[in-house]
């Protein structure tokens, strides 16, 4: 019998931005939640439903819809080539550790400055010290950032699937976290 796949996914969620590693494509694929969220709200019939399936399971274990690429409002693709980071990752490894591996680089990219953040606040400065210290603009901002290893977001040319996979519903029944 196969399981019943509970709501989980993108629509609950509560970031600011998502950060889709690819492997496959070799690319960070950033863009902000809430621009995601109104486009499934709004389009999402428009879109693919796409099934995923845990290593060694026989039926699905999420389901979500396939976005392409030049769909995806506020998309930013960074390209980080330089260490070959996608050689560590391994299909077959579990969830978690695939979803770990992401998150370390995501990390390593937002110490790097290579992941563009959107600003909540840009002001310019009218105190004078500031100003005098060689800096015209002060940002603010707040980030609450998901990541996710999709193994091949990103255009067909680079070895994708011209798509990104946001996840709705999922079950976990080898508790493959």
């Amino acid at each position: 019998m196969t399981p019943k796949l509970f709501e989980y996914g993108i629509q609950l969620e509560r970031s600011d931005i998502r950060v889709h590693v690819s492997p496959a494509t070799q690319r960070l694929y950033v863009f902000q939640t809430a621009a995601a969220q109104k486009l499934l709200e709004e389009r999402g019939a428009e879109f693919k439903n796409r099934d995923g399936y845990q290593q060694d399971v026989e039926y699905a274990t999420a389901r979500g819809k396939l976005v392409p690429c030049a769909q995806m409002p506020t998309l930013r693709i960074v390209t980080l080539t330089a260490d070959h980071w996608w050689e560590k990752f391994n299909p077959e490894h579990k969830p978690s550790t695939k979803g770990f591996m992401a998150a370390r680089l995501v990390e390593r990219a937002l110490y790097e400055g290579w992941i563009p953040l959107p600003y909540v606040l840009a002001v310019e400065s009218k105190d004078l010290r500031v100003q005098r210290s060689g800096i015209d603009i002060l940002l603010w901002g707040h980030h609450r950032i998901q990541v996710k290893c999709d193994w091949y977001a990103g255009p067909v040319a680079h070895g994708g699937t011209g798509n990104l996979f946001l996840q709705e519903a999922e079950v976990n029944p080898r508790r493959r976290y």
